[in-house]
Parts: C-alpha cells; sequence; structure tokens
C-alpha cells in the first residue's frame, strides 16, 4: 500500500455511503485505507483499528450511535459503520487478527463496554501524535508497531496456537471440523472452543470464517472472481462466501471487488 496521506475532502465522486479504498493484505491483517463508505451490521474475528484524516463516521454497536473519528472495534463485537453527515470520511481501518501483540492489547482495552469504550481505546493514538488533518496508512501500522512492541505478554494456550496455525492450510480442503484440528492440537474440542472464547474473544467457527476470508482475499488479489474465490478458500459456492462476506464486514464481495484497488504485499503482521 502506498505509504502517502489520506488527504482531507469535503466531498467525493462516489454516492453516498459508496466505499472506494486501496486494501493491502498481509499476514496478520488487512489495512483498508480511502473512503470509508457504509457497512452494515456485522462483527469479524479481527480487532479493527478505525482513524479518520477527514469527516468522521457513525459507530454503532446495536444500542448506541456516536459519530467518531477515530476507534477500536473488539473482535466478535456486532457493530455497524456510515458516515456521519459533514465533510466525507476518508482514513484508515486496519483488521488485526486478535492473536497478534497490538490486537491483544487493543482488544482486551475495548471489549470493556460498547462504542463509547470503543472511541475511547483510540486514544493510543492521540497519546502518540494528535490526529492529523491527513491520515496515512503508514503512520497507523507504525502507531500500532509501537503499541505491539510494549504491550504486556500474554501467552497463548500452546493448544490455541497450534489450532490457529492449522487453520489456513485447512480452510481449502473443505470442511474444517473442530474434533480433527483439536485433536492435532492435543486437546477436546471443548476445550478448544473454550480456549477460542476465552484467549482470543471469538469462537472457532468464527475462527474458521475469517481464515476462509483470508484465502479468498488471496484469491481475489490474485485476479479470481467471486466463485474462483470462494472455491480456493473452501466455501461451497459463491453464495456461502456472499454470507460471510456480509456478515463480516456488513457489505457483499461484489461491493468490496469494486470498491478496492489491490495492493500485493506479504509485509510481516503487526
Amino acid at each position: 500500500m502506498s505509504t502517502g496521506t489520506v488527504k482531507s475532502a469535503e466531498s467525493s465522486p462516489v454516492g453516498a455511503g459508496a466505499w472506494r479504498v486501496e486494501v493491502e493484505a498481509a499476514p496478520g491483517r488487512l489495512v483498508v485505507a480511502g473512503v470509508i463508505g457504509m457497512a452494515r451490521e456485522h462483527a469479524h474475528a479481527a480487532v479493527q483499528v478505525l482513524v479518520c484524516g477527514s469527516g468522521r463516521v457513525l459507530l454503532s454497536d446495536g444500542r448506541t450511535e456516536l459519530p467518531v473519528q477515530a476507534a477500536v472495534v473488539p473482535a466478535g463485537h456486532t457493530h455497524r459503520v456510515r458516515p456521519a453527515p459533514g465533510p466525507t470520511p476518508m482514513g484508515v481501518m486496519v483488521y488485526l487478527d486478535a492473536d497478534t501483540p497490538a490486537g491483544r492489547a487493543l482488544h482486551d482495552t475495548a471489549a470493556c463496554g460498547g462504542v463509547a469504550c470503543w472511541a475511547a481505546a483510540a486514544s493510543v493514538f492521540a497519546e502518540a501524535a494528535p490526529l492529523p488533518a491527513a491520515v496515512s496508512a503508514a503512520g497507523v501500522l507504525r502507531a500500532l508497531d509501537r503499541l505491539g512492541a510494549v504491550a504486556p505478554g500474554q501467552a497463548r494456550h500452546p493448544a490455541l496456537a497450534a489450532a490457529l496455525a492449522v487453520l489456513p492450510g485447512a480452510v481449502a480442503d473443505g470442511p474444517v471440523r473442530v474434533g480433527e484440528v483439536a485433536a492435532r492440537a492435543g486437546v477436546s474440542a471443548s476445550r478448544l472452543g473454550h480456549l477460542f472464547a476465552e484467549q482470543l474473544g471469538w469462537s472457532f467457527p468464527a475462527a474458521v470464517r475469517w481464515a476462509r476470508l483470508h484465502a479468498a482475499i488471496a484469491a481475489a488479489r490474485g485476479g479470481a472472481n467471486a466463485t474462483e474465490a470462494a472455491h480456493a478458500a473452501g466455501f461451497s459456492d459463491s453464495a456461502h462466501l456472499t454470507r460471510v462476506c456480509k456478515a463480516m464486514f456488513g457489505i457483499t464481495p461484489s461491493q468490496a471487488l469494486a470498491a478496492a484497488h489491490w495492493t500485493l504485499t506479504d509485509g510481516p503482521a503487526t
């Protein structure tokens, strides 16, 4: 992804609520930068960091909706995003795997409450440097790197680490059964399910769906259409991919493909 800034804008040539973004996919993270549009109610197995360089978004936790310039949405929490009245919201969103150092620290900070808590959790960026009139993806990633470097170490159960290592290679082969993954990790299926909920804040099925979406994104980056990407990621068909994409991102794969310019990278996880 370009390390340039997301510049302020009073208006955009895209329609209200539409997305127009650059996307960078790398191990442990997905970075989206540009015009922030509307995403219906959804919950993803990742920690979302949102920072607007111009305008604001209306962020809802299902009970309360607040205009925010920056927020951290914890993994597994249902939310909705839409442009706030005024300047077109432009900025950066980073989806961090919940098992990265920065992801763990931010999830633990933001999971204590709803949207007001999510907005307060973004104070890490204001403490590092006041939010400027223009926000860069590189600047947000640097802040996350600094946070990850000083985040308190929290040991993950070795079975959880083993299961997470298995998922990326398992999703392309079709159904991923918790019992089979648990056996490879050396614990019972129920114990593995509890580890996902207790230490990551999301369920084993959600982790499988997130891994499939990562595989579908990789296929799309390589030029695959929605049907080809669905099959490459082990979804039963493109309709299955569409349902999961809507549930985890609040938009359909066709909307994502139309809005996104893909940046090929295999950079390090944050």
